[in-house]
C-alpha cells in the first residue's frame, strides 16, 4: 500500500513541476495496482486535456466520474475537456460535433459559464435557435457574456426589442461595454428609431473613439437619414473595418481633394461589389464635370463594354490592370464620390438613368421573348449575399401574383435556379423564359440588354436592383425588415439613385405577405 502512496506522491510532485509525461506515466503506474482510484483517473484525464489530448483527457475523466460520482473537481474538468474539445472542433469546421460537446459540457456541469456561452455562440452559428432559447432559460446564472451573447442571437432574429433588453441587462452588470451599446445602436436602427441609434453609437465611440466598424455603420445611419455632409465624412472608417482591410488601392498618387484645381488626371477606383460600384458610378458624370478633370475609372473589366458605351467622357479600365503613379495626379475610392456631388438630397433632383444596353442585343432578346404574346416581366428572387440571406423570397411566395397576372417571367439570376421553376410552371401555369441561353454572371453586357427587353422588373436588393435602376427600367424592388434593408434604399417610396425603382418593405421579419399585397397593388396599376 505504502507503494501505491509513494507512486501517487511522485506522480502528483512531477505534475506540480510540469513534467507532464513523467507524471502521467506514474499516474498510470498507480492505475495498475489500483485500477479504481478515481484520483489517479482524474490527474491523467488532466495531464491528457493539458496536453491537447481532448478525447483521451475526456475518457479518463470519465471513468474518474463513475468511481466518484459526487466530486465536483472532476465534473468541472470533465466539464472544461468538452469544451475544449468542442473549441478544436470548432476550428476544424465540425461544429456539430462541436454542439454535442457542449451539450455534453453543460450536463456534466451547469454551472460553467464558458460552456454555456460556446453552446450559445454554436446555436447562432447554426442558426439553431429553439436549442439556443431552450439552452438559456436553464442558465442559472447569467453573466455579461452570456446576456450580450443571446441578445446576438435575438437580433439574428430580428427580435429587436427583447435584445435590446437583454443588452442593457447586460451593461447593468459591465457598465463599460461598448460592443453592447454598438448592438443597442443597431436594434434601434432596424427598428427604424434613428435618434435612438445615433445616441448609442455616439455613447458606443464616446466609450471606444477607435470602433471603427461603429463610425461605418453611424456614417450609413446618416446616409439613410439623408445627412449626406455629415454621413461622407466618416464613411472612410470602412476601410478599418475586417471587410474592407487590405482592399483599398496600393499606390502613392496623392488623394483627391476639393481644394485642386482643374484640368487634373484622376483615377477613381472600384470598390465592393459590382451593385455597390454601379450605384456609386451615378456620380461620376457629375464629378468628372466639377472642374473638367480626365477621369479614368478602374473597374470591374464585366462592365467594361457597358460602361463606355454609356459615359463617353470617360475612360475606363479593368481593375486587374497594373496602376503606375506616374499616369495620374490623384485618385478617389468610388464610394469617396459623393464628398465631392452628392452632399445635400436637392443634389439628387436632376438624378437620371445613366447606363445604356446594346440595342442589337434588346433587338435581338426583345423579338425571343416577344414569342409569347404577354408582358415581360423580370425577376430576381434570391441573393448569395451569406450576410443577408433573409434578403431571398420564395418563387413560392409569389403564388397570389401568379395566379392574377398573365405575364411572361423571365429568369434575371445567374444561379443555377432550374427545379424552382419547373415547379412553379407546373404549379402555377405560368410563362417561365429561363434564359439559360445567356451567361448572367460574366457577360454583363448581355445581362444589361435582356434587363431592358424586360417590360418591368421585379427584384429583391441585389445586382439585378441597381442595373434595372441605372437603366430606366421600371422596377419594383422587395427589400427586407431589419438590417436586410441596405442604407442607399432609405425609407422613400422611391429610390434617390434610381428614380424609376419603387421601394416595397417587410413590415413583418420573414414575412413577405404584405409586401406582395403591396405588390399586386402596384401591378394593378400598371397594367
Amino acid at each position: 500500500m505504502a507503494s501505491i502512496e509513494k507512486l501517487y506522491s511522485k506522480a502528483l510532485n512531477l505534475w506540480q513541476s510540469n513534467d507532464l509525461n513523467a507524471a502521467k506515466d506514474n499516474f498510470k503506474k498507480v492505475i495498475e495496482k489500483k485500477p479504481k482510484n478515481a484520483e489517479a483517473l482524474s490527474f491523467i484525464g488532466i495531464i491528457n486535456l493539458q496536453q491537447g489530448f481532448f478525447e483521451d483527457g475526456i475518457s479518463y475523466l470519465n471513468r474518474a466520474q463513475l468511481l466518484d460520482p459526487n466530486n465536483e473537481n472532476i465534473k468541472l474538468n470533465l466539464s472544461n475537456g468538452y469544451v475544449n474539445l468542442a473549441l478544436s472542433l470548432i476550428e476544424k469546421f465540425e461544429e456539430h460535433k462541436a454542439l454535442e460537446n457542449l451539450l455534453n459540457a453543460t450536463q456534466v456541469n451547469p454551472m460553467n459559464a464558458v460552456a454555456w456561452l460556446n453552446l450559445l455562440r454554436i446555436c447562432s452559428k447554426l442558426k439553431q435557435y429553439q436549442l439556443a432559447q431552450d439552452s438559456f432559460n436553464k442558465i442559472k446564472i447569467k453573466n455579461h457574456e452570456i446576456l450580450f451573447q443571446y441578445g446576438n442571437i435575438k437580433f439574428d432574429q430580428k427580435e429587436y426589442l427583447e435584445a435590446i433588453d437583454l443588452f442593457l441587462g447586460a451593461m447593468k452588470q459591465k457598465e463599460e461595454f461598448p460592443e453592447c451599446l454598438f448592438h443597442i445602436a443597431l436594434s434601434y436602427q432596424c427598428l427604424g428609431k434613428y435618434n435612438e441609434s445615433l445616441n448609442f453609437f455616439d455613447k458606443t465611440l464616446n466609450l471606444k473613439p477607435d470602433y471603427h466598424l461603429a463610425l461605418f455603420n453611424k456614417a450609413q445611419l446618416y446616409l439613410r437619414m439623408n445627412n449626406f455632409e455629415e454621413g461622407w465624412k466618416i464613411y472612410k472608417a470602412r476601410w478599418k473595418t475586417k471587410n474592407f482591410l487590405n482592399l483599398g488601392l496600393e499606390s502613392k498618387i496623392p488623394y483627391f481633394n476639393k481644394e485642386i484645381e482643374a484640368n487634373k488626371k484622376v483615377l477613381v477606383w472600384a470598390e465592393q461589389g459590382i451593385g455597390d460600384q454601379v450605384l456609386y458610378s451615378s456620380m461620376l458624370e457629375d464629378f468628372s464635370k466639377l472642374k473638367k478633370h480626365k477621369v479614368t475609372v478602374s473597374i470591374d473589366e464585366r462592365l467594361i463594354s457597358l460602361y463606355q458605351r454609356s459615359f463617353k467622357d470617360i475612360n475606363f479600365i479593368s481593375q486587374k490592370r497594373i496602376i503606375s503613379d506616374k499616369d495620374f495626379d490623384y485618385q478617389l475610392p468610388m464610394g469617396d464620390l459623393g464628398l465631392f456631388v452628392r452632399n445635400k438630397i436637392d443634389q439628387f433632383k436632376n438624378q437620371k438613368t445613366f447606363l445604356i444596353a446594346d440595342q442589337k442585343k434588346i433587338k435581338f432578346l426583345g423579338n425571343n421573348l416577344k414569342k409569347v404574346n404577354k408582358k415581360n416581366i423580370g425577376l430576381s428572387w434570391t441573393s448569395n449575399n451569406n450576410d443577408f440571406l433573409d434578403k431571398s423570397v420564395n418563387l413560392s411566395d409569389f403564388k397570389n401574383v401568379f395566379y392574377e397576372f398573365d405575364y411572361q417571367y423571365i429568369n434575371l439570376e445567374y444561379v443555377d435556379n432550374s427545379n424552382e421553376i419547373i415547379e412553379a410552371r407546373k404549379k402555377y401555369q405560368i410563362s417561365f423564359n429561363d434564359t439559360k441561353n445567356i451567361d448572367k454572371f460574366n457577360d454583363l453586357d448581355s445581362l444589361a440588354a435582356l434587363i431592358s427587353a424586360c417590360d418591368i422588373v421585379i427584384t429583391i436588393s441585389n445586382v439585378t436592383a441597381h442595373f434595372a435602376g441605372a437603366l430606366g427600367i421600371k422596377t419594383i424592388l422587395l427589400a427586407p425588415y431589419g438590417l436586410g434593408q441596405i442604407w442607399y434604399w432609405s425609407d422613400d417610396s422611391y429610390s434617390k439613385w434610381y428614380p424609376n425603382l419603387k421601394i416595397l418593405k417587410q413590415k413583418v421579419p420573414y414575412d413577405w405577405s404584405n409586401v406582395m399585397e403591396d405588390l399586386i397593388t402596384e401591378l394593378r396599376k400598371i397594367n
